[in-house]
């Protein structure tokens, strides 16, 4: 298979802001890994940094994949000037325009040190260039390119593929080499930036009128508190996750409302540009930094439609682009899917809840995190009633509690009780296996002692924050130690290690109104 390559017309890349570099090149190496997949590879680049074994009039290059990173670390991309976009394909690939009288053709001469297996080349071939176009067929098998003329062409495999139906498998595209990466990690900071301004906006509401219109939660710190306030008898759990999230809520839903959500902080903030820096992210309301990256909002949407599109798995020979379900192994894949819900959620109760309604003060104690929905009041059959219109029609909710009076929500075991009051305590998923599981690093391995001890104390202060009762902290805590002593770690060693945790964690003595040396003690006689 001989490979050649074309140039095309001048084309200027506009995803980000042209006052700097950074996110520019992002942007064009997320584009170039995608097309890479199909064996396609486009690339934008001056003329002084061509190759030096290809020479031509034109500008002309074929990349090999083992090469594609040596390449790309050597180009230096201005986007203050206009480019060339250069398209090589493989000559095994058939290419076609969707309309005969727009087939485009230019020739160029091409001079070879051997790149292209020749000395000299003449290709005269359409022009193809780099915006793709959802595929017109769904069964994947064409992909479409908008060319610099505004004009559309298809490109097909000469050999058809065979359709196969997925139901139920998910499209895992998060490799770990892939140029896609650094755009979706840039956009993980700025929907972290966004969830954190929308949570505080959505807190800022509900202290006036008292109703909870943000659920989401990063961990379980917020909900043991709102547990600890129950105090009735007629209360019920509803724990519930969404299965199809990932699989088959549509892009343009995904596209809508999280457009939505920068429409909304962006207006609310005054700006309509974000600066990156580093880790940290803050609007920039005169687009006025000289440091950073600047995006201006309409720039986010762009990002986002185009790393949910180009969402690729290559499944049973075939090349497969994923249509609807939020891609998974995305860095930026959680924030999509939380702050998808979270503006659904948002939109439902703004809409739909008032003071004085049935739920007003029982979504409360409504608690999502990502794709896992937990709900605890004495109207969980309304709750469950209104799911149906707040959240989109193609996600589906399955409950995951059997009963309604206990449930697991994450790392939390939770129950209520004859009283109506709430008891937690830890949850750990392995207990259930039927065999046992390597969690901690055991004391001969090459892994620092220290990495182990720390692990130790990390889950000493998960197993206080969960637990209500100190008998379960104990039984809990106990548990832990033995597992250490059966890796191997002396008992001096562990018991320093549980002294210094309890020292330094005062709170545990005072949720349990026991002194330090008496839990050390009640921990140590029974290992």
């Amino acid at each position: 298979m001989r490979p050649f390559a074309i140039e095309s017309d001048i084309y200027r890349m506009s995803l980000a802001q042209t006052k700097n570099a950074n996110p520019l090149k992002l942007c064009v190496l997320g584009f170039f890994m995608v097309l890479m997949t199909i064996d396609i590879l486009i690339l934008a680049m001056d003329a002084s940094l061509a190759p030096d074994d290809v020479t031509s009039k034109s500008i002309l290059a074929y990349i090999s994949v083992p090469e594609q990173a040596k390449f790309t670390s050597t180009l230096d991309f201005d986007f203050e000037n206009r480019f060339r976009i250069l398209v090589a394909f493989r000559s095994d690939l058939a290419y076609s325009p969707l309309e005969p009288k727009y087939r485009l053709k230019i020739d160029f001469d091409v001079t070879s040190s051997g790149a292209n297996e020749a000395s000299m080349a003449k290709i005269r071939m359409s022009i193809v260039i780099s915006t793709i176009k959802n595929p017109k067929t769904q069964s994947f098998r064409g992909l479409a390119y908008l060319s610099d003329d505004g004009k559309t062409y298809e490109i097909k495999d000469q050999l058809d593929p065979v359709s196969i139906k997925l139901n139920h498998e998910r499209f895992i595209t998060g490799a770990h080499d892939s140029t896609l990466k650094p755009l979706s990690i840039e956009l993980q900071r700025i929907l972290r930036f966004l969830h954190g301004h929308f949570r505080r906006y959505c807190y800022n509401i509900t202290g006036h009128d008292k109703i909870n219109r943000f659920f989401s939660i990063q961990n379980t710190f917020r909900v043991v508190p709102q547990l600890n306030t129950v105090q009735n008898k007629r209360s019920e759990i509803f724990c519930a996750d969404f299965s199809s999230l990932f699989t088959n809520l549509p892009h343009n839903v995904v596209k809508e409302k999280l457009y939505y959500l920068i429409d909304l902080m962006f207006k609310n903030a005054g700006s309509e540009y974000i600066v990156v820096q580093g880790t940290n992210v803050r609007y920039d309301r005169n687009n006025s930094s000289t440091s950073g990256r600047s995006y201006h909002k309409n720039d986010l949407k762009g990002i986002i439609e185009f790393i949910l599109r180009n969402s690729f798995a290559y499944y049973g020979g075939n090349l497969y682009q994923q249509h609807k379900g939020i891609p998974q192994g995305n860095n930026a894949s959680p924030q999509i899917a939380d702050l998808t819900l979270a503006v659904m959620e948002y939109q439902y109760i703004r809409n739909n809840i008032q003071s004085g309604h049935p739920l007003s003060f029982s979504l409360n104690r409504t608690f999502r995190y990502i794709d896992d929905l937990f709900h605890i009041s004495d109207k969980k059959d309304e709750f469950i009633r209104i799911t149906t219109d707040m959240y989109h029609h193609s996600l589906t909710l399955e409950q995951t509690n059997t009963g309604p009076k206990e449930s697991a929500f994450l790392d939390m075991s939770i129950k209520v009780t004859n009283t109506g009051a709430v008891q937690t305590s830890l949850y750990n998923k392995t207990d259930d296996y039927s065999f046992s599981v390597v969690r901690y690093p055991h004391y001969e391995s090459n892994i620092p002692i220290s990495m182990g001890l720390n692990t130790l104390h990390g889950e000493i202060i998960r197993i206080f924050r969960n637990c209500s009762l100190f008998e379960h902290f104990l039984e809990r805590t106990r548990q832990l130690a033995r597992y250490f002593l059966q890796i191997q770690y002396p008992k001096e060693i562990l018991c320093s290690r549980l002294y210094s945790t309890l020292n330094k964690t005062l709170a545990i003595s005072l949720k349990y109104v026991v002194c330090n040396n008496d839990i050390c003690m009640h921990i140590i006689e029974k290992l």
